[in-house]
C-alpha cells in the first residue's frame, strides 16, 4: 500500500514538473523572447530596424548616454517614486489596517471600493483633476481665485514636480497599496500582536514593534512593484510634465520613438535596457527580504484579532470614505460636468453648456469600432487571465518544483520593460518567427499581449 502511495505521489510530481517545464518554455519565452530581442538590436546602428542589412556596434549605446536629458530622467522617475511612496505609503498602512484588523464598520465595502479605485481609468482621473487644478481656468483654482484674501488666481498648479506627485497618488499611488497590503494585514496570524498586548505594550508599540516587522516582507514587495510601475508610468508624467520639461525615463523613450522626426529605435531600445538594472537590484533585495525573517509562535490557531476602535469607530470610516471620494467620486463628477461645457473651466462664455462633445463621440464610427475591440480584449482578458496566472501563482508558490524561480524571474524581468519598447519587441517578433507572422495584422496579438500585461 505504501509502494503504491509512493509511486502515484511519484507519477503527480513528475506531471507537475513537466507542467512546470513547458509553463516556462511557453510564458517564459513570451516574456523574455522580446527582451532578448531588444537587447540584441541595442546594437543594431542601422538606420531602419526593418529594412536593410544591419550594423552591428555601440552607436546606439554612445548616442543614447549622450542624451542631455537621460540622468535627469532617471532622477525625475527615482524623485516621482519617492514622492509618491513616502505619502502614500503610510496612508495606505493606515487604510488596510483599519480595513483588515478592526471593526471599522462595511470594512469589506471599502476595501471593494479601493478596488473600483485602481481599476479606474487613468486618463479619467488626470483630466478630472487637471480640470480642478489647472492654473489658469481649474475649477477650484477659479473658486478660491475669487476669494478676498487670494490676490492673483487660485494657490495651486498641476503641473509641477508636487501636481504630478498629487495626480500619481489621486490615479493609483494610494489604491494600489491598499489592494495589496490589506489582504496581507487580514491573513496575518495575531498570535504575536496578542503576546505582545499581554506582555503590556500599547496597540501603537505593538504596531511598530510587531506587526510592521512582520509585515516587512509585504511592504518591501509593493515598494518594489511600485518602483517598477512608476519607471513604465506615461500618462500622468507626460500629460502633466512635458508642459513644464519634466521628463521622466518613460516620456523620454516615448520622445524619441514617436516625437522625433526620425524615430530613434536604436538608443529608445538602450534606454529600455537600462531598466534590466533597476530590475537586477529589486528581485533579489525583496526575495532577501522575504527570506530573511521567520516567526513562531506557541499557539498554533489562527486567529484574527481584530481591535475595536470604540469612539474612532465613525471618524475612521468617515476618513476612508473621504479618500475614496477623492479617488473616485470627484474626478468623475468633474469630468463629466466639463463633458457638457463649450469650452471647459469657462462659465463667462455665452454659451457654456453643450451636447456637441456627445454627439460628435456617438457619431464616431471609429469610437463604436474602437469601443467593440475594446469591450473584446477586456472580456477575453477578465476570463483567461485569471485562469492563467493561477497557474502560474501556484506553481510558483504552493510548489517546491525545480525551476519555479526561474519563472518568478522571468515574470518579474518583463515588468520593468516600458509598455511602447515591450511592443516593439513583439512586433519585431512577430515579424521575425516564420510560425509567428500569420498573426500580423490581426487581433490575435493584441489578445496575447493584453492577456499577459
Amino acid at each position: 500500500m505504501t509502494l503504491l502511495r509512493s509511486k502515484k505521489l511519484g507519477r503527480r510530481a513528475g506531471a507537475g514538473q513537466l507542467l512546470l517545464i513547458v509553463t516556462i518554455i511557453v510564458i517564459g519565452g513570451y516574456l523574455v523572447a522580446p527582451t532578448l530581442i531588444l537587447l540584441v538590436m541595442s546594437f543594431n546602428g542601422a538606420d531602419s530596424l526593418f529594412v536593410g542589412e544591419p550594423q552591428w556596434g555601440l552607436d546606439n549605446w554612445r548616442e543614447a548616454w549622450s542624451q542631455p536629458n537621460l540622468l535627469s530622467s532617471i532622477l525625475n522617475s527615482l524623485k516621482v517614486w519617492l514622492g509618491v511612496s513616502v505619502i502614500s505609503l503610510p496612508i495606505a498602512i493606515g487604510i488596510s489596517l483599519l480595513l483588515a484588523r478592526t471593526n471599522m464598520p462595511r470594512s469589506r465595502g471599502l476595501e471593494l471600493m479601493f478596488w473600483v479605485a485602481l481599476i479606474f481609468p487613468p486618463l479619467s482621473s488626470i483630466f478630472g483633476w487637471v480640470y480642478l487644478l489647472n492654473p489658469d481656468w481649474g475649477f477650484l483654482n477659479v473658486a478660491l481665485g475669487s476669494l478676498p484674501f487670494i490676490k492673483e488666481g487660485g494657490p495651486f498648479n498641476v503641473y509641477s514636480y508636487w501636481g504630478i506627485v498629487f495626480v500619481r497618488l489621486m490615479a493609483d499611488g494610494i489604491a494600489y497599496y491598499v489592494v495589496l497590503l490589506t489582504p496581507a494585514f487580514r491573513n496575518m496570524d495575531g498570535a504575536l500582536e496578542e503576546a505582545a498586548r499581554v506582555s503590556g505594550s500599547s496597540s501603537f508599540k505593538t504596531m511598530i514593534r510587531v506587526t510592521l516587522p512582520i509585515m516587512a516582507a509585504p511592504l518591501v514587495l509593493v515598494i518594489s512593484l511600485q518602483l517598477i510601475r512608476i519607471f513604465q508610468g506615461f500618462e500622468v508624467e507626460y500629460i502633466l510634465g512635458a508642459r513644464i520639461g519634466f521628463w521622466v525615463y518613460s516620456t523620454l523613450i516615448y520622445n524619441l520613438v514617436r516625437i522625433q522626426t526620425v524615430p530613434q529605435y536604436g538608443p529608445a531600445i538602450v534606454l529600455a535596457v537600462i531598466t534590466f538594472g533597476v530590475i537586477a537590484l529589486v528581485v533579489p533585495f525583496q526575495n532577501w527580504v522575504i527570506g530573511r525573517r521567520q516567526y513562531t509562535t506557541v499557539d498554533t490557531n489562527y486567529r484574527p484579532g481584530l481591535i475595536d476602535l470604540g469612539r474612532w469607530k465613525m471618524p475612521a470610516f468617515t476618513a476612508v470614505v473621504v479618500i475614496i471620494s477623492l479617488l473616485t467620486i470627484v474626478p468623475v463628477a468633474v469630468v463629466a460636468m466639463g463633458s457638457f461645457m463649450t469650452r471647459v473651466g469657462w462659465f463667462s462664455i455665452p454659451s457654456v453648456w453643450t451636447l456637441d462633445h456627445w454627439r460628435f463621440v456617438f457619431e464616431n464610427r471609429q469610437f463604436i469600432d474602437a469601443f467593440r475591440t475594446t469591450l473584446l480584449l477586456s472580456t477575453v482578458a477578465s476570463i483567461l487571465s485569471p485562469l492563467l496566472f493561477s497557474v502560474l501563482a501556484y506553481q510558483i508558490v504552493r510548489t517546491r518544483l525545480r525551476g519555479r524561480k526561474v519563472l518568478d524571474t522571468a515574470i518579474w524581468s518583463s515588468a520593468g520593460i516600458p509598455g511602447i519598447l515591450a511592443g516593439l519587441g513583439l512586433l519585431i517578433l512577430f515579424l521575425t518567427v516564420p510560425w509567428l507572422r500569420w498573426m500580423f495584422g490581426t487581433i490575435w496579438p493584441l489578445l496575447i499581449v493584453v492577456i499577459i500585461a
